[in-house]
């Protein structure tokens, strides 16, 4: 028998030979190392416990699977503290899931600002003046229009709400109904047919002028009804011979003559209805709304640049000033008015009349030079948040016609300094343009031409 098994049964027969009084007192010792046992980890226990209570983080990982000696277990502790602590611990444990959520979270954020955005203009604001039955086929069309361009889809959505406002017996003068129209044009324009949209909008410019002056023989109205619908197609027909200008001046059609006519004939007509209003004391709510201030400064610019384009600068000249003088309240495009301006009485060169002997040539040029500067002294005085790029490239520019001007008067010191600063301020704001005359007028400066 080896000693091992041989001290097992001597073990054995130890406790079944032991008298009742020694072993009570062995079980009674066996017993009070177990209850110490167990005080011990009762005690142990409860240090663990307020060793964890004490700890920052009030959540630990629910399930969390630990391999150790090859064998798992499964950790599972549940949050008890506040939410801003709760977040902390997920961020800590679970980074990768909590930026998901995050992006999730602001996706969706943003989906509701689009959406009621969305809703609040498309459904309620664009197409509020029109009968539910035109609405219908009008957000169609604008779909096909500006979100998904189709101009087979749209033009014809939009002539099924013509045919709707005809069946709901809408005036077919109304702005709403006009509105319909120009935008079937716009949608030809759109899709590249400038020749086919330029014939409409002659079409439609006869129509309602014809309209207009039939307005004040229409029985069936007051009188102050009549003077409102003939001031509102004549206003119309005013916006609308604007717009068949600017398509004429389309290096596409290159109609100067009828571009030129159109714009000559809105600035008298605009001038001849306003002296008339004036004459008899017209208000809105007698005569209707007429053309704004800067509707009108709008139309005096147009054919300036239209005179300007075929070197009539003798002629923008004054229409520009006109059109500064027109506006109701100074802002970045008084600054692009200025600049106009200034470069049309730079090179203004007026024909000879009997009599009268020309305009001396640097005269001419130092009055530019001082509408170039209070350019940029209105720009200046311009602050955010009604400064915007309009300012700061005719400010660029202005520094350019500057240096031109100089150049003119044989400063080329003054030149160089004025072309070097527009150069500076149009690399500085991304003035493409900008930069590359200045460099150019650089280089000229220097006698390299140009490359």
């Amino acid at each position: 028998m080896s000693s091992a098994i041989k001290l097992r049964f001597l073990a054995r027969h130890a406790r079944q030979t032991l008298p009742p009084s020694r072993l009570n007192g062995q079980l009674h010792l066996r017993l009070s190392a177990s209850r110490s046992y167990q005080t011990r980890s009762l005690s142990s226990r409860s240090q663990i416990l307020t060793k964890m209570s004490k700890r920052p983080l009030a959540m630990e990982q629910q399930s969390n699977t630990v391999a150790r000696n090859g064998q798992s277990r499964s950790i599972s502790i549940r949050g008890t503290g506040s939410i801003k602590e709760n977040i902390k611990l997920l961020w800590r444990y679970h980074p990768y899931h909590m930026v998901g959520v995050t992006v999730i979270l602001l996706i969706g954020v943003y989906m509701l600002g689009w959406l009621n955005y969305y809703y609040t203009y498309y459904h309620q604001q664009m197409f509020h003046n029109y009968p539910e039955p035109v609405v219908k086929q009008m957000r169609k069309a604008w779909y096909y229009t500006e979100v998904e361009f189709n101009p087979q889809l749209a033009l014809r959505y939009y002539a099924k709400a013509i045919d709707a406002a005809r069946e709901l017996r809408m005036d077919p003068y109304s702005n709403e109904v006009i509105g319909i129209k120009e935008c079937v044009i716009y949608t030809r324009e759109k899709a590249g047919d400038i020749a086919y949209a330029a014939k409409l909008w002659e079409t439609m410019r006869a129509d309602i002028l014809q309209q207009s002056d039939a307005a004040l023989s229409l029985l069936e109205l007051s009188e102050e009804e009549r003077q409102q619908r003939r001031t509102r197609l004549l206003k119309r027909t005013v916006q609308i011979s604007v717009k068949l200008a600017e398509l004429y001046s389309n290096p596409e059609m290159h109609n100067d003559t009828s571009a030129l006519e159109l714009l000559m004939w809105s600035v008298t007509t605009v001038l001849r209805e306003t002296a008339a209003r004036n004459a008899i004391n017209a208000t809105p709510e007698t005569h209707g709304e007429w053309i704004s201030n800067d509707e009108f400064g709008a139309s005096l610019e147009a054919l300036g640049h239209k005179y300007e384009s075929q070197n009539a600068h003798y002629l923008a000249a004054p229409l520009f000033l006109q059109a500064l003088a027109a506006k109701e309240k100074t802002d970045c495009h008084s600054v692009v008015l200025m600049n106009n301006l200034a470069i049309s009485l730079a090179q203004q060169n007026p024909p000879a009349e009997r009599g009268v002997p020309p305009p001396d040539r640097a005269m001419l040029v130092r009055n530019a030079r001082q509408w170039a500067e209070k350019a940029l002294r209105v720009a200046a005085d311009i602050a955010p948040p009604v400064r915007d790029e309009e300012c700061d490239t005719g400010c660029a520019t202005a520094l350019y016609n500057l240096g031109e001007m100089a150049e003119m008067l044989e400063e080329r010191e003054e030149a160089r300094r004025k072309y070097q600063e527009a150069l500076s301020l149009a690399s500085a704001i991304g003035f493409v343009e900008g930069e590359k005359q200045a460099k150019d007028a650089l280089r000229r400066l220097d006698g390299r031409g140009l490359r």
